[in-house]
């Protein structure tokens, strides 16, 4: 059987505000999920930004093998190999502190990307969440003639940013 959306996947995306694709592996995890048939199409069609939070700190993955796995596929590890895995989807990048000063071909903005516990976690949607309303994006987004983009929050990063279950512990 082909994979499909769940029910309401779609409509949650079409709804949205901003969409944060969170700090994971972008070819175990989030490619997957946009190459089930119709989740592209609908991030690209839904109205709001996109904002993604890079997995990399100094180039290099937390956990995994992301870091060598950029490094083999894309070239290098920094903000531009990893937003060009999002061909058409981002309008913003945040990069942890270590990774600032790059470029990607959307806007980037510095944060501390690690979440050790809850508080960092919070910060961190946050900057996101900041991001995706900056005049910057705004702007971005109005010389995309590409019609209308949207936002979900991964769940984990929604229950991280109310500090709710879920949340990373310390």
């Amino acid at each position: 059987a082909a994979a499909r959306p769940a029910p309401g996947v779609l409509d949650a995306i079409s709804a949205a505000d901003l969409l944060v694709l969170a700090p994971s592996n972008p070819y175990v995890s989030l490619l997957p999920i946009l190459d089930v048939p119709g989740v592209r199409e609908a991030v690209v069609a839904s109205a709001a930004p996109a904002v993604a939070v890079s997995p990399l700190i100094g180039g290099r993955a937390v956990r995994g093998p992301l870091d060598r796995m950029l490094r083999r596929m894309a070239g290098d590890t920094t903000p531009a190999a990893l937003a060009a895995l999002y061909p058409g989807l981002l309008d913003a990048l945040v990069v942890d502190t270590a990774d600032a000063g790059g470029e990607a071909g959307v806007p980037l903005v510095a944060a501390a990307t690690l979440m050790p516990d809850r508080e960092a976690a919070r910060r961190l949607a946050r900057s996101a969440r900041a991001l995706g309303q900056s005049s910057a994006v705004r702007r971005a987004r109005r010389d995309i003639d590409a019609g209308d983009r949207g936002s979900i929050w991964p769940r984990s990063l929604r229950r991280c940013a109310r500090g709710g279950r879920g949340a990373p512990r310390g």
